[in-house]
């Protein structure tokens, strides 16, 4: 893909996040060890088996970005932004319009493993 700079350094991250994924909204916790431009390197759970496209969201970095899986070795995953990365609680195609629908909301955090939009009764 045009973009991915291979030759990038990673910058040390060190955060909390979580990688949405799945129809419907499933998440799962992970750590981000390492950032650059083009992408992040995460530790997830062993039983973890995310697909190969993502969300991946922190509000510590706040950062909301779709990702695509590039390379797993055990629990460690390394991902690839399919976008520009976009701010935490980022707005639908810039219109101002409110979080895009299909991105969890960021702006606040989401604990444990949950399905996301959240049910409605």
């Amino acid at each position: 893909m045009a973009g991915y700079r291979w030759d990038e350094a990673w910058r040390p991250a060190f955060k909390t996040g979580q990688i949405f994924f799945g129809h419907p909204q499933e998440c799962c916790d992970c750590l981000i060890w390492e950032l650059r431009t083009s992408g992040a390197r995460i530790e997830v759970r062993p039983e973890a088996v995310p697909p190969r496209t993502v969300r991946l969201v922190s509000i510590a970095l706040m950062l909301n970005q779709a990702c695509e899986v590039v390379a797993r070795a055990g629990r460690t995953i390394e991902l690839r932004f399919s976008a520009p990365p976009e701010p935490a609680g980022a707005t639908a195609a810039g219109t101002g319009a409110g979080p895009a629908r299909d991105a969890p909301d960021a702006t606040r955090p989401v604990l444990g493993r949950t399905r996301f939009p959240p049910e409605r009764s």
